[in-house]
């Protein structure tokens, strides 16, 4: 019978999981086989149901406080590691603590396992800090921490768990490493879990990816509610007190994810103990918790989200208002599926122009494509652009993270977002992606930024291509008398109070407050929601973000505001083109 259970486990190790015969250490009674939870047995289906499709496993798992992710994460890897041969996992935690404790959970597995169940304990080699080795079958369990960027590079792994990712310090170079060392089959796991840092950087836009399904990893969510201990028993009267209370929050959390009245009361308790927020009940054993302090509150929603985007808080005070960012976000299109019809509003497609043997600019749909378009051009609508010229600047030094160049059109009657460009390109290139882009828009005006390599990107596009309508900036010239002369393109200057860019950014948060408009790219809203006003009054992006496309929406507005309507342009020089108006696809 032993070797018979011993057989089916190798077959299927994660029969240790669902057969509970692993243990693991819980906070108030002591050691206890691991039976998993709602949201633990849930991305346990998801990983086998992966492995049945042959289906490499890629997980990025964000969550709230204390649903355990890392415990499964941990018991899968280990019931692989220790039932197959052949087997290298690494594990690596945010610090040397977070590894200990991971590592002292591997430990306590292989220790319990072999006291209770010795036919089914491979023979140990070696346990330390550094791991453990299970030396008949060749397999090992390697920890490790994010400060090794090294990590990895040099081996061949099956299983890899990064553990609080977020809080990485240079997730980015190491991952570039790491996944080299993971073969794309199906006998590979990857699991990438934390609790959320901050919007923007590495981490939150592989999140954004992965929910758009842009690239091949699942993201796996879980929510506060989804966790057993986040809720506190009520009387009459505390059911009651909280009926004649609910804030809109609450009614949102009733209606879309039917949250029960404990949650409500756990949740209203967590606001005031866990996240240092006021009481505005003053009646003992009530609680009121003051939803309009946005300190506690943001702790809460990054710690306890109910849903992934609410676990992303700006670090630093953010300069747009974020309340319109987060309707902006949550409405933001969706990637469109397969068998989908394109409907604008509800998803996007990507894609590249072309210009057809006949003239005509149509765009083509393929995936991944570095254009975003949200909606077709319609003839008789105007539209204005903007773009960032990449200077070829890292983000942060050291990273290999490069700056983009970017372009954001907008539809004039509504300021609603409808195309988006960002991708690494030469400036002269950039120029036939603009040049396209403005004959199948109708042709608006090209605010080009004139800043460095944008000059490049002025050239093409008027002495190449022969686009005219192109921004045209009055320059005093000092050395003329402070005549004034005209030069192509906007050029962003000065700093905090004064400049173009003072200027830009104030009228895009305007822009923004008053909701003017709507942006409909999660990047563009990503990169909003991480251009803060720092400690020392710079209002740039935060440290690893990006804000190409930031500054390409700003100048879009700017055309918007300085370019005259459709009844002007019709005096213009007539543009130097052959080809036809593009027409609606």
């Amino acid at each position: 019978m032993k070797a018979l259970e011993k057989k089916k486990i190798q077959e299927n190790p994660n029969l240790l999981i669902w057969g509970e015969y692993l243990d693991i250490k819980t906070k108030d009674r002591g050691i206890q086989p691991l039976v998993p939870s709602f949201s633990q047995k849930r991305l346990l289906e998801i990983n086998e149901s992966l492995y049945r499709d042959g289906k490499p496993r890629r997980f990025i798992a964000s969550k709230s406080r204390q649903v355990y992710i890392s415990t499964i994460t941990e018991a899968v890897m280990f019931a692989d590691t220790s039932q197959k041969e052949g087997r290298n996992t690494l594990i690596i935690a945010d610090s040397e603590q977070g590894s200990d404790y991971l590592y002292q959970m591997s430990r306590l597995f292989y220790l319990q396992l072999k006291d209770k169940y010795p036919h089914l304990t491979p023979h140990l080699g070696k346990m330390n800090s550094d791991g453990l080795s299970f030396d008949e079958i060749n397999s090992n369990i390697y920890i490790s921490t994010a400060r090794n960027l090294q990590a990895g590079r040099k081996m061949s792994l099956q299983n890899v768990h990064l553990s609080e990712f977020a809080f990485f310090e240079h997730p980015q170079e190491l991952m570039k490493g790491l996944m080299q060392s993971v073969p794309y089959t199906r006998d590979s796991l990857v699991v990438v879990e934390t609790t959320s840092n901050g919007k923007g950087g590495y981490y939150y836009n592989e999140v954004m990816k992965a929910k758009d399904h842009r690239t091949d990893w699942v993201l796996y969510f879980v929510a506060w509610f989804e966790c057993p201990d986040y809720t506190l028993p009520i009387t009459p009267k505390i059911r009651e007190f909280i009926e004649k209370t609910l804030t809109e929050e609450e009614k949102s959390l009733i209606h879309i994810y039917t949250v029960t009245f404990e949650q409500l009361w756990w949740r209203r308790w967590c606001i005031i103990n866990n996240c240092s927020g006021m009481n505005k009940c003053t009646e003992s054993g009530l609680y009121l918790p003051n939803e309009e302090d946005k300190n506690a509150m943001n702790t809460l929603h990054q710690e306890y989200p109910a849903y992934v985007e609410q676990s992303f808080i700006a670090s630093g005070a953010c300069r747009f208002e974020t309340s319109v960012l987060d309707e902006w976000q949550n409405a933001a299109p969706k990637l469109k599926g397969k068998d989908e019809t394109f409907i604008p509003g509800i998803n996007y497609i990507t894609g590249y122009f072309t210009i057809t043997k006949d003239g005509f600019i149509d765009f083509i749909e393929q995936t991944d494509g570095p254009w975003k378009l949200f909606e077709y051009p319609e003839l008789g609508i105007d539209y204005c652009t903007g773009g960032d010229v990449s200077e070829g600047i890292e983000v942060e030094e050291g990273t290999g993270d490069f700056d983009y160049s970017t372009i954001v059109i907008l539809r004039r009657d509504t300021l609603e977002q409808v195309a988006e460009y960002r991708a690494y390109i030469e400036p002269d290139l950039l120029a036939y992606e603009w040049f396209v882009s403005l004959h199948y828009f109708n042709t608006p005006m090209a605010g080009v930024e004139a800043n460095k390599d944008g000059q490049t990107t002025l050239k093409f596009l008027r002495e190449v291509y022969g686009y005219n309508n192109i921004y045209v900036r009055d320059v005093i010239e000092e050395e003329r008398q402070h005549r004034k002369t005209k030069k192509l393109g906007w050029l962003t200057s000065g700093g905090r109070l004064k400049g173009t860019r003072y200027t830009m950014i104030n009228d895009m948060a305007q822009f923004i407050r008053n909701k003017e408009g709507i942006f409909r790219s999660q990047d563009l809203i990503g990169e909003c929601f991480t251009f803060v006003k720092k400690p020392d009054g710079k209002i740039e992006h935060n440290v690893g973000c990006h804000d190409d496309l930031v500054f390409a929406a700003g100048i879009a507005i700017q055309m918007h505001l300085l370019t005259p309507k459709t009844e002007a342009w019709t005096k213009r020089k007539r543009l130097k083109i052959s080809y036809k108006k593009a027409r609606n696809a």
